[in-house]
């Protein structure tokens, strides 16, 4: 198994992600495409033993690269199967159930995304372990596939689908947790630094624009209010 995923300043997910995916894929290949960031991020995966590539955005936000990158950076890999995430995506799976499917003929796994939510009021409190969310269909993804089988996977903006061609088998579905409401004033923060990233690409075809820290605010609040499922 191979991982790979995209970052800019993910330090604090980082240790997370790489600690996830080692302890369900003992000895697995982690490839972090870094597009310069300016924080500790290459640093943690080095320290780590990750393959890092840098990519280049002029530090703006381009989801044409971003996409690029994911369509092609597994082409070249020899593995079984590789894994194409976000380091904010925590698949729930491991090796053992991975074979499972593979034995039954399946060649490209889809999750079910959900959105973690900390009920923390501390709006400044951030919490990685969380164990609570809500579905969220927009990150239902297929984020795992064998390259031996599958020769395009095709993702559209933001991996949310994807249009994958050869030999496309589904297996099982499993949950996938999205980082996304960690602590109410990280999640703004991370978006008024990509507001003031967005490239002239992602406006004009409207990839990323509708984010603003007073909606933020409200979805995270809403978030902590709803009924949430107990998931781990």
């Amino acid at each position: 198994m191979t991982i790979f995923t995209i970052a800019y300043n993910e330090e604090l997910l980082l240790q997370n992600f790489i600690d996830h995916y080692r302890s369900r894929f003992p000895g697995c290949k982690i490839v972090l495409y870094d597009n310069y960031s300016v924080d500790r991020t290459r640093e943690i995966a080095l320290q780590n033993g990750c393959e890092v590539c840098m990519y280049d955005s002029g530090n703006q936000i381009r989801d044409d690269l971003y996409l690029k990158v994911k369509n092609n950076c597994w082409k070249w890999c020899v593995d079984d199967w590789v894994c194409v995430c976000d380091v904010d995506e925590i698949c729930d799976i491991d090796e053992y159930r991975l074979m499972a499917d593979a034995k039954r003929g399946a060649t490209i796994i889809k999750f079910k995304g959900w959105n973690m939510v900390n009920l923390s009021p501390d709006p400044d409190n951030i919490n990685l372990n969380l164990d609570y969310g809500f579905k969220a269909p927009l990150y239902d993804k297929c984020f795992m596939f064998s390259p031996k089988h599958i020769r395009e996977i095709n993702y559209t903006a933001g991996a949310h689908t994807c249009k994958p061609v050869g030999k496309v088998s589904y297996g099982n579905s499993y949950n996938c947790y999205h980082l996304k409401f960690i602590g109410k004033n990280y999640l703004i923060n991370r978006y008024k630094d990509y507001m003031g990233r967005l490239s002239d690409v992602n406006k004009q075809f409207g990839w990323g624009v509708h984010y603003s820290p007073e909606v933020l605010k409200q979805d995270f609040e809403k978030a902590q209010r709803i009924e949430l499922t107990k998931l781990r």
